[in-house]
């Protein structure tokens, strides 16, 4: 776990944690400097990030960027131990060549660009920092990674049908396809974050009917509430 508030400390914020649930705390900027050191000695499978902007403005600043750019660059390197299958999260804003045309989602989005046009492009620029990535990085130290879409973030956990007190299913697909919609609760994020973490590990091709496994590696799903 990052997060984004100081001071820096490299110790646990808990006593009750072990060395394996040990939270780094640091500003930004510093994150690589922090977290580093304590990524190279520590034995872990998985990043999972939910950085991103925190409020709406107008001129990018691209200190997310920098940090996926720099902790790529890290993580690819020969020397790396162990190579940590990354989440990162990312929004409609950025599209996938496997979308389809969504009217609702095309106005949605020129609105942010109209609006808040510095977290527009600071959300689009984390995400093509892992397509141009994958694209130069040596196959043979590939570092695996999910570019994971949110859109209405929810907390409420919704129900398949009045009364019947089911939870929807939160599940990964491309705008535009029978799969997805427009609202995802935080919980379902969640679970949908560890679930696929797990099937990584595991080296879990496909499960739950598509909607987690290895086919998501080197991809960007949207994840919504169904």
């Amino acid at each position: 776990m990052l997060q984004s508030i100081p001071p820096l400390s490299l110790n646990p914020c808990n006593n009750n944690l072990t060395k394996a649930e040990q939270i780094i705390k640091g500003t930004l900027p510093s994150a690589p400097e922090t977290l580093f050191p304590t990524v190279a000695t520590t034995n872990f499978t998985t990043i999972i990030s939910a950085l991103g902007p925190s409020t709406f403005y107008r001129t990018p600043n691209l200190e997310v960027s920098t940090f996926y750019t720099t902790l790529l660059t890290y993580l690819s390197a020969p020397s790396f131990p162990q190579k940590p299958y990354i989440l990162a999260l990312s929004t409609p804003s950025f599209p996938s060549k496997e979308d389809r045309f969504s009217l609702l989602l095309w106005f949605a989005t020129r609105l942010l660009w109209l609006l808040v046009p510095g977290a527009y492009h600071d959300v689009r620029a984390n995400a093509n920092v892992f397509l141009e990535f994958a694209a130069k990085q040596d196959r043979g130290e590939e570092v695996r990674w999910t570019v994971y879409r949110v859109g209405n973030l929810s907390d409420e956990v919704k129900v398949k049908g009045e009364g019947e007190g089911e939870k929807k299913v939160t599940r990964a697909g491309y705008i535009g396809d029978a799969k997805t919609g427009l609202y995802v609760c935080r919980e379902g994020i969640a679970r949908w974050l560890i679930g696929q973490a797990k099937a990584v590990a595991a080296g879990t091709e496909e499960a739950q009917e598509g909607n987690l496994g290895l086919k998501w590696v080197a991809k960007v799903p949207l994840l919504s509430d169904v």
